[in-house]
C-alpha cells in the first residue's frame, strides 16, 4: 500500500482511494463515498462500510471511540479506529498526513493512519450505507489449538499475524490520544 500510494502521489491526484482486493464493490460505491465527503465540507477521510456477502452483518469500516464496530444504518458515523478496506483521502489531507507508515507491512497501518488524522483534527466518517461486500477474515490473533509452539510463533510473526513489536509501536502511538 505504501509503495502504491507513493507512486500515485507522484502525479498529485485530487483523491486517493484505498481498495482491498477482496472487496466486491457495489455499483453506487463512488456516489456514496463522495456524498459523504461533500456532506462534511471536504476535510474528512471517508471509510466505506463493508457488509457480508449475504448482507446479514457489517464487517468493516471502522470502530468508534469505545471500539464498537460502526453500523451506520443510513447515517454517516464518526470513526476512531479506521479499517482500510475502502477509504477516500483527498490531496489536501494527503499533503497534511503523508503516506501510510511503511513500518506497518499489513496489519495496523490503517489504524495508525486514522489516529494520525485525528491527532491533526481531521475527522473520519463512514458512508451511510454499505458500499461493498466481502468475507470476514479469520482472526489471526487467536490461539491455535492442537499445534506446536513453533507453528504458533511462525503465524504470530507472519505478515497477517500480530507481530508484538508492531502492536507495541501502535500502542505507544495510541497513548497520544
Amino acid at each position: 500500500m505504501h509503495l502504491a500510494w507513493a507512486t500515485a502521489a507522484e502525479k498529485d491526484y485530487e483523491f486517493y482511494l484505498w481498495l482491498n482486493d477482496d472487496v466486491y464493490l457495489y455499483n453506487n460505491f463512488l456516489e456514496e463515498i463522495f456524498e459523504t465527503y461533500y456532506k462534511f465540507n471536504n476535510r474528512i477521510i471517508v471509510s466505506g462500510i463493508i457488509e457480508s456477502i449475504d448482507k446479514s452483518e457489517i464487517l468493516y469500516g471502522g470502530y468508534d471511540a469505545n471500539k464498537n464496530l460502526v453500523n451506520p444504518a443510513g447515517e454517516s458515523k464518526p470513526i476512531t479506529y479506521l479499517n482500510g478496506n475502502i477509504v477516500l483521502v483527498s490531496k489536501e489531507i494527503y499533503h497534511m498526513l503523508g503516506n501510510l507508515d511503511p513500518y506497518y507491512c499489513h496489519d495496523l497501518g490503517d489504524v495508525d493512519y486514522g489516529l494520525r488524522a485525528l491527532k491533526k483534527n481531521i475527522k473520519i466518517y463512514s458512508t451511510k450505507v454499505p458500499v461493498g461486500a466481502g468475507e470476514k477474515n479469520p482472526i489471526c490473533r487467536e490461539r491455535l489449538n492442537n499445534t506446536t509452539i513453533a507453528k504458533r510463533f511462525k503465524r504470530l510473526y507472519a505478515p497477517l499475524g500480530s507481530n508484538p513489536k508492531i502492536n507495541f509501536i501502535l500502542g505507544r502511538n495510541i497513548n497520544l490520544f
